[in-house]
């Protein structure tokens, strides 16, 4: 590969040198001052694409190099300048230059120049880097996330999430307002591409520091969705269904209303094809706390969303099982008057999954393995509300009133059947569960905060408070049978009939005060305290059932305890705010305290107290335009709760006893983040590279001890460490002879820590290399082609029981392109090969992935959409998840969607009291 990537370079060179020409030129104002970091832009006369991008050095010099042979459209622009354009010609071999520009101050008087639809693709603020939507091409109906991954820097993970330069993204703005509160995917995946006119990356600031203007390093990356003019005054939206075989079927509607002072959004979604156009985080909330809660080896429950754990093999982001989701939900915004803005929505999820599991799993003892098989059938269904609220009042030039407040309802129904078995060897059963579980609950919360922000005089000088609770009620009933037996000891097995009961209650506040006092030349100190209570209490009643259906108490097993955590926190930091860097250091003493009780517990009192100080240091350097180093480093302290402090021994679960441990200590968590990023405007350059690095000191873990039955009892315990370190390096370049651009992305990470089997303790290894090369065309007017190639390799090393070392790896083909050859058709193609190995399987997977649609417009505008869509055409997808842990691998086979064809149509809802022509026009005045 290396003397093939060589020839590349070399025949790219031979083209450079046979077939380009140059450009050159020197900007100037009327004063013949020179004019650095202007942006050159030469653009395509026919089409008004952008096709090469400069910046003009301090002496306003700038130069194209690698130009091909054609006729150009030159714009040049400068902030408090006039833009300049003019009709240029290069020819091969041959230097065009320009001599000095002359660019006119905005207020002369010359003939007046309209330029519209810009097609500058990047611009770099001091704290924002800029996207011209109108520069990558999308095609009609495409949504915001179809965009999203078009941009350099940006990622869109297979569940939807996205990251900008390395970060996940945590707030995603329309036009600088929160959308469906923070719910990033409801923006990205229902707005529309074409309503797009910048896509605005930036560290949204606190509070505190957007009001002050004393920057404290609390950031939150952020996307703003900035509209075309056009679309902000008026209506739009998109409306689309579809029917296919095996009776899969889609609808998804949203519309907007946008006017001077309100905004209005709607959105809707119905399918049977497992795609969400929503958040579910609520439904996995509660379906992540259950199975703390369900016993007897009844009922094992498993979420999955992404691909963390393993390597998913049912591809396109696919959730295993089939699911229903029907969702809707309105947002709306309005400047109440000038001193105040109101922000709120309202969402409702209807979510359900039946899902066939089958589990294969190989357990790690101290030297010996043995298998566990499970064959699982669940089905699921879910209903929740949200209400978002935000409410921002100035009551006067100095100082400002936040209020949010959110609050959600959801309910769950579960059905669970589960068949458990476990071998020494192939042929050598040991023990067998059989259960069902049927489960009903609901969860009820609300969070709440108030924010007081208040300029003292001084330029700088602030005091902020802040007020805030959350309400949480939890309640959930199960009901349980279960037969386990133990085929070394007897045939007759341990039967379990049982109704669970749960309650849990949560009742939080929290309150804070900073006053920050400038010191001079852009110098501050800042003071703060904070005061939190978390109380909670939980009731876990179990009831016994006979033949005849009496209900005893079971009081070995019910459970109520109330745990009482307080927080008390005074800290300083010291600020500098420079022009090119910004700095944060400063440190807080914490104490925390526990007061526990246990009911029907001797010695029932949990009483723990905890004393800290942890520091924290921040910085950010600007090197130059789109060129800054940033880093980060924090200390946390992670209390153990309740659940793990209690001295009680919970057996409900005949293969799996848990143990808590009242003499744990809180985990002391330091971490360290620091970025590196470079673009270069001259040639479309991009260097990103991160380093993440963690340690834990007296990390919490389980110890685990297996009998002769293999029975389980585990334990939570403190090991000394458990650290980690991950480097990543992300580079883009356009090679401009072959018209192509060019990206490699490579990650490696080193974790390590200790696990105990059977009181043997090891030190674990994990090591884990990601390699991603992709190249795409640069000219996408007809084509729009990526093929990429990734390779992961992860290895887990044992220090004594070396007989469980793993190995496995995954390597992947892709090929996505569009094609717009024909007039009013578009055909579109994605394509996945993965190959996947393993040392603990002997049988390696490939799984191709395939998906195929064609597309015909009508109507002016390409209003009305009809379009056929093949999933899975080759029919060979797959719910096969292999995963990787500590202490156990496994291979999951789940039911997935298999192809289906399915024809849909969509129609655009616009309706604008003004518009603009597309494209670019120059309009001359005199």
């Amino acid at each position: 590969m290396r003397y093939t990537f060589s020839i590349i370079l070399l025949f790219a060179c031979v083209i450079v040198h046979s077939q380009s020409g140059r450009i050159i030129g020197k900007i100037v104002d009327t004063t013949n001052a020179a004019l650095d970091h202007a942006s050159v832009i030469v653009l395509d006369q026919a089409d008004s694409s952008m096709l090469y991008f400069a910046q003009s050095d301090k002496q306003g010099n700038f130069s194209i190099d690698q130009v091909s042979s054609g006729k150009y459209l030159l714009q040049l622009s400068y902030t408090g300048f006039l833009q300049y354009w003019k009709k240029i010609e290069v020819h091969k071999d041959e230097e065009l230059q320009l001599g000095n520009i002359i660019l006119q101050t905005q207020n002369y008087l010359l003939p007046v120049m309209e330029i519209k639809g810009e097609h500058s693709p990047i611009k770099f603020g001091r704290d924002t880097v800029e996207y011209n939507a109108s520069s990558f091409k999308t095609q009609s109906g495409d949504v915001v996330e179809d965009l999203l991954k078009k941009l350099p820097g940006i990622e869109v993970d297979r569940d939807g999430s996205v990251k900008a330069y390395g970060e996940k993204v945590q707030n995603v703005l329309v036009d600088g307002k929160e959308f469906f509160g923070k719910d990033t995917k409801i923006a990205t995946k229902n707005l529309e591409a074409d309503a797009v006119d910048k896509v605005q990356v930036f560290d949204k600031k606190s509070d505190q520091a957007a009001f002050t203007g004393v920057d404290d390093g609390r950031e939150e990356k952020t996307i703003n969705l900035q509209l075309k003019e056009d679309k902000k005054n008026g209506y739009f939206g998109n409306a689309n269904g579809g029917a296919g075989t095996k009776e899969r079927y889609s609808a998804k509607a949203n519309l907007n209303r946008f006017s001077a002072g309100s905004r209005f959004s709607f959105i809707g979604t119905a399918n049977n094809i497992n795609e969400q156009g929503f958040s579910i985080q609520e439904y996995i909330d509660f379906m992540g706390g259950i199975g703390a809660f369900m016993s007897g080896g009844g009922g094992r429950v498993k979420i999955e969303l992404n691909d963390n754990s393993g390597i998913p093999l049912q591809g396109s982001g696919q959730v295993a099982g089939i699911q229903n989701s029907t969702a809707g939900g309105i947002n709306y915004s309005k400047d109440l008057s000038e001193k105040t803005e109101l922000t709120g929505s309202f969402f409702h999820n209807s979510f359900n999954n039946t899902l066939s599991d089958q589990v294969y799993r190989q357990n790690i003892n101290v030297n010996s393995i043995f298998n566990t098989s499970e064959d699982k059938q669940q089905y699921s269904k879910s209903n929740s509300q949200s209400i978002n609220l935000y409410l921002k009042h100035k009551l006067d030039s100095t100082q400002n009133l936040i209020f949010r407040l959110n609050g959600s309802r959801s309910d769950l129904k579960l059905d669970n059947a589960l068949h458990s078995s476990t071998f020494e060897t192939a042929n050598s059963l040991i023990n067998e569960n059989r259960s069902n579980y049927h489960l009903e609950g609901n969860n009820d919360q609300i969070n709440a905060s108030l924010s007081w922000l208040k300029k003292l005089g001084k330029p700088g000088r602030s005091l902020v408070s802040r007020l805030s609770g959350k309400w949480q009620n939890n309640q959930r009933d199960g009901r349980l049978m279960s037969q386990t037996y133990y085929y070394l000891f007897s045939n007759i097995p341990d039967s379990i009939l049982q109704r669970q009961d749960l309650n849990d209650k949560a009742m939080n506040y929290e309150g804070s005060i900073s006053y920050t006092e400038p010191l001079g030349r852009k110098k501050y100190t800042e003071f703060n305290y904070m005061h939190s209570n978390f109380r909670h209490q939980t009731k876990n009643d179990y009831f016994d059932i006979t033949d005849n259906q009496i209900e005893f108490k079971n009081d070995l097993l019910s459970k109520a305890y109330e745990s009482n955590y307080s927080y008390n926190s005074a800290g300083f930091n010291f600020l500098i705010n420079k022009k090119k860097y910004h700095f944060t250091a400063g440190m807080k003493l914490q104490y925390s305290s526990l007061n526990g009780t246990l009911q029907n517990v001797s010695g029932n009192a949990i009483t723990k107290d905890y004393r800290t100080v942890l520091p924290a240091v921040f910085g950010e350097y600007q090197l130059g335009p789109a060129h800054h180093i940033n880093f980060d480093y924090q200390t946390t302290l992670q209390e153990p709760s309740i659940e793990q402090l209690q001295p009680t021994t919970n057996n409900s679960d005949p293969l799996n006893t848990y143990k808590g441990n009242p003499d744990l200590n809180p985990e002391y968590i330091h971490e360290l983040n620091a970025t590196y990023f470079l673009y270069d405007q001259f040639n479309f350059t991009s260097l990103f590279a991160s380093l993440n690095a963690s340690y834990t000191q007296d990390r919490i873990t389980e110890i685990v001890d297996i009998d002769s039955a293999f029975r389980r009892v585990i334990q939570p315990v403190n090991v000394p460490f458990d650290k980690s370190i991950r480097a990543g390096i992300d580079f883009s370049t356009p090679i401009r002879p072959l018209k192509i651009n060019a990206r490699i992305r490579l990650a490696s990470g080193i974790s390590s820590g200790i696990l105990y089997v059977n009181e043997e303790k090891n030190e674990i290894t994990r090591l884990k290399h990601n390699l991603n090369f992709s190249l795409e065309n640069r000219n996408k007017d007809i084509l729009d082609l990526l093929v990429g190639w990734k390779y992961s390799d992860n290895k887990t090393n044992y220090s004594i029981s070396t007989i469980n070392n793993q190995q496995f790896n995954e390597t992947a083909l892709y090929a996505d392109f569009t094609l717009t050859a024909i007039h009013k058709f578009t055909l579109k193609s994605n394509f996945e090969y993965h190959s996947y190995r393993s040392s603990f399987f002997k049988e390696n997977l490939v799984v191709p992935l395939w998906e195929i649609s064609i597309s015909r417009f009508f109507l002016k505008d390409n209003k009305l959409k009809l379009q056929l869509k093949i999933f899975d055409v080759l029919n060979e997808n797959k719910g096969i998840r292999r995963t990787s842990q500590l202490n156990y691998i496994q291979e999951e086979h789940s039911n997935v969607l298999g192809r289906y064809a399915m024809l849909q149509i969509g129609y655009a809802i616009r309706g604008f009291s003004s518009g603009k022509k597309n494209g670019i026009e120059i309009n001359l005045e005199r």
